[in-house]
């Protein structure tokens, strides 16, 4: 059994840059054969954040690699499967518009998380669609997590300088991700606050991740997103 497999730096132009992904191409007539256990070992080999494996829905000679518009998606960590991930989605794209030729100007995935969409856009790059998935309210957050000491799990993510430089923490979480989401606001008594200093700040955030797994055990929320205002001359957040 032989299986094409490329690295693949998404979001960047420039060699050893971006966020790094496997693509793996697993034909139809093989894929019954791969077990799930296979997948993830080989995902387990390449040693990337992710593995994305790209499979063909049937034989017939409107598809393959080439010429479908249509094709199976699944992502593995060395760990576990996980039920999105957009750079791998994104470096897939290329793969399939880039090297395998394949002409369709929407290719769909069939995922865990739904079918999701990309295209060929101007300058060799690539567009795709994701889901999007409304976080709970701060009110509502704190109810769904009442059992949990959000305050130690604040301390434990974001380091100990960094909690006291922080004027207010903004906490929501997704049920469908299973993700916390921390939106920071810095003392802003302390010095005129701009992007550089937000950039700096946002660097600087030190996660214990031994006493973050004492804290909690991963059943309700699997991971941890910071991300903090941005400059007054600047309407977007610096993530």
């Amino acid at each position: 059994m032989t299986l094409k497999i490329f690295q693949v730096d998404a979001f960047t132009s420039q060699l050893f840059r971006g966020n790094p992904a496997a693509i793996c191409l697993v034909p139809y007539n093989i894929s019954s054969q791969i077990s799930d256990e296979t997948l993830l070992n080989i995902a387990k080999e390449n040693n990337l954040s992710e593995t994305a494996f790209v499979i063909e829905l049937n034989d017939n000679i409107e598809s393959g690699f080439e010429k479908s518009n249509r094709f199976r998606l699944r992502w593995f960590t060395p760990t576990v499967e996980v039920k999105l991930c957009g750079h791998a989605t994104l470096a897939t794209g290329a793969i399939l518009f880039q090297k395998c030729n394949n002409k369709s100007e929407i290719i769909t995935f069939e995922t865990l998380s739904g079918d999701l969409h990309v295209w060929k856009e101007k300058d060799n790059k690539i567009g795709m669609n994701f889901p999007l998935n409304n976080p709970l309210n701060e009110e509502e957050t704190k109810n769904y997590l009442k059992n949990i000491n959000l305050e130690l799990v604040l301390k434990a993510v974001l380091g100990e300088k960094v909690d006291n430089e922080i004027q207010e923490k903004k906490i929501v979480y997704s049920p469908q991700t299973k993700k916390l989401i921390v939106h920071l606001h810095p003392n802003k008594e302390k010095q005129e606050w701009n992007d550089q200093l937000a950039s700096d700040l946002l660097k600087s955030v030190s996660p214990d991740i031994t006493k973050m797994m004492l804290l909690h055990d991963g059943s309700i929320f699997t991971g941890v997103s910071v991300t903090v205002v941005g400059g007054k001359n600047n309407n977007n957040n610096n993530n």
